[in-house]
């Protein structure tokens, strides 16, 4: 079914004419996206778009993460080009403004957030992480906000945020969340009396198999909840009731569980791990008490868990302003998108961007071992023409060609299906 639509996708975009459509903020998405009965939103006309067509954005601010469905074909002929109305100033933003702040003390307010607010990661939870990240222990996280378009810097405690300011303006949250999806990197593991064991001597499931953080150390990587590390033919020796292991995580905290064989076998033990280490890369040993002795060679793997989380704690952000400035006001706005203008799947090939202001990203790092998210970017497609744009306010990247996902992938593990068209 799913292919018979592809197909039948293809081929209305190969049998209609190209198009001019027409975005602009006095319109709606139930329009027909002309000139005088233009979209709402540019989500809605990249949705429409088949090779050949040109959107053109009018004067506006448009709050949204486009994600063109499709690309312009396979050559430059056909591309799909997006582009601002000649002359007119269009925003694409990844902010909201907020409003609904409470003076706490001296110059810091605080701003409640339901959890339901999101729509998909809160970025006030999610730090940030990746191969080659060296955040110093710091846990920073991949939302902000901005005062008057100009992002405010972070602070890591409520004792800090409630101290008169001093210098630049900055926020700080605390949330009912583990930190984001992230929760534990592992390196050795040995029984007790035994060798230990590298993470080059086994291997794993929904994770990054080994990120070198320098010639000397290694380690699973940015493992989630349900990764998986298998072991085989361990030395127990004469006998072993306790597992170590090294464990470095900035999460709150996270379980380990011991399983016999497979993560559906029988359960040797675990390990609760109950704050951070205080940073990704600072490992701790943390002992795993077996249930019974193990002698001799054995098959067994690890189970990352995260903790439970409250979805009823809401997130709390502190923020402190400049003398006389009242948040309230509509100068106030936070990143509550991780993308501005990013393809959800790879293959979305030959597509112009130009002449808009893209800004305000929660993005998360982009390291040379991964996906690579930004701000703007083709997702590894080919083709793209981004030109003559302002892109500004990016957490991470503002922009990235991206790379396929060979070796590490601690953002998927395997391709994305390639787009239409």
């Amino acid at each position: 079914m799913r292919c018979s639509f592809l197909w039948l996708m293809v081929m209305s975009c190969t049998l209609l004419h190209a198009r001019d459509i027409h975005v602009a903020v006095c319109g709606n998405d139930a329009n027909a996206g002309t000139v005088e009965a233009p979209y709402r939103t540019v989500s809605k006309a990249a949705c429409e778009a088949c090779p050949g067509d040109v959107i053109t954005v009018h004067a506006g601010t448009y709050r949204e993460w486009v994600r063109p469905l499709r690309g312009g074909g396979t050559n430059n002929d056909n591309r799909i080009i997006y582009q601002a109305a000649k002359g007119e100033k269009v925003v694409i933003s990844g902010s909201e403004p907020v409003e609904g702040w409470e003076k706490v003390k001296n110059n810091t307010w605080k701003l409640i957030i339901a959890n339901d607010y999101w729509e998909g990661t809160n970025p006030f939870d999610e730090q940030i992480y990746g191969s080659w990240y060296y955040g110093e222990g710091t846990p920073n996280h991949t939302g902000a906000v901005l005062l008057n378009g100009i992002p405010m810097g972070e602070a890591f405690s409520r004792e800090e945020i409630l101290k008169p300011i001093q210098g630049r303006a900055r926020w700080y949250a605390e949330t009912g969340g583990n930190g984001g999806p992230i929760v534990m990197n592992i390196g050795n593991v040995w029984p007790d009396g035994g060798k230990k064991v590298t993470p080059q001597q086994a291997s794993v499931e929904n994770g990054d198999q080994a990120v070198y953080v320098s010639n000397s150390c290694i380690q699973f990587g940015y493992l989630k909840d349900g990764s998986v590390m298998h072991y085989e033919n361990v030395d127990f020796g004469e006998g072993a009731e306790t597992l170590y292991l090294e464990i470095a995580s900035l999460a709150k905290g996270g379980k380990v569980e011991m399983h016999m064989d497979n993560p559906d076998g029988e359960l040797l033990g675990e390990y609760q791990m109950k704050s951070s280490t205080t940073d990704w890369l600072k490992f701790k040993e943390f002992p795993i008490k077996m249930n019974r002795l193990l002698v001799g060679r054995q098959n067994f793997c690890l189970v990352v868990r995260a903790v439970e989380t409250d979805s009823c704690t809401p997130t709390i952000v502190w923020a402190q302003f400049p003398d006389g400035v009242n948040p309230n006001d509509g100068s106030v706005e936070m990143y509550v998108r991780p993308q501005v203008f990013y393809p959800e799947h790879t293959g979305v090939d030959y597509i112009t961007v130009r002449g808009f202001i893209l800004e305000n990203a929660a993005t998360n790092w982009a390291p040379p071992s991964a996906e690579q998210p930004a701000l703007i970017g083709p997702r590894w497609a080919k083709g793209w023409v981004i030109e003559n744009n302002v892109i500004r306010n990016s957490r991470c990247s503002g922009i990235s060609l991206g790379r396929s996902t060979f070796g590490h992938a601690h953002h998927y593990q395997n391709m994305p299906p390639r787009g239409i068209c």
